[in-house]
């Protein structure tokens, strides 16, 4: 990731504003799910999924039957956010019980999701952070859509079912506890 210290601001802002307790962990993300022949033009959805592979295992740690990230209504052309990636990630997750929430899925545009951040006293310079691998929206429809997404939703599922473990709980880094407000 580009920027730790925004992440660090972020979880400070929202220490002050959330009303219910948060363990915040740093996890390093596992290699990408395998080594696959696919285009250069598959955008984030390597990473994206990588992450869903860590939330998927933490709240089975934890007994979670939940899982919420921050995709927005304006970033749906992304390859990872697609309304059909988003429908194969539903149905994976509900084959384990968990349920994919998406609470700012109806923000239409960055504008709007500026607004919001700031009407809850939030800073917008975290919004949509960035890494050092990010490429460009690939722009990607079709055939050639559909295939990007089921290769890594069927290896999110073949992974999500191995014995791969996120390992010692000790091995990740605790960012911040917050107490309640």
């Amino acid at each position: 990731m580009v920027g730790l210290d925004r992440i660090l601001s972020r979880l400070e802002e929202l220490g002050r504003v959330l009303t219910i307790g948060c363990e915040w962990m740093l996890f390093l993300e596992p290699e990408p799910l395998a080594d696959l022949p696919l285009p250069a033009d598959d955008g984030c959805i390597s990473c994206h999924f990588g992450y869903f592979w860590i939330a998927s295992r933490i709240a089975d740690r934890i007994g979670c039957d939940a899982i919420a990230c921050g995709y927005v209504g304006y970033q749906d052309h992304w390859v990872e956010q697609t309304p059909y990636a988003i429908e194969q990630l539903r149905h994976v997750l509900g084959q384990r019980k968990q349920r994919l929430l998406l609470p700012v899925g109806d923000i239409q545009s960055r504008e709007d999701a500026e607004t919001e951040l700031r009407a809850q006293g939030l800073s917008t310079n975290s919004l949509e952070l960035k890494c050092l691998k990010q490429r460009g929206d690939p722009h990607l429809t079709g055939f050639p859509l559909k295939t990007v997404v089921d290769t890594w939703i069927d290896n999110l599922k073949t992974d999500l079912v191995s014995s791969r473990s996120l390992g010692d709980p000790a091995n990740h880094t605790l960012v911040s506890r917050e107490g309640a407000a």
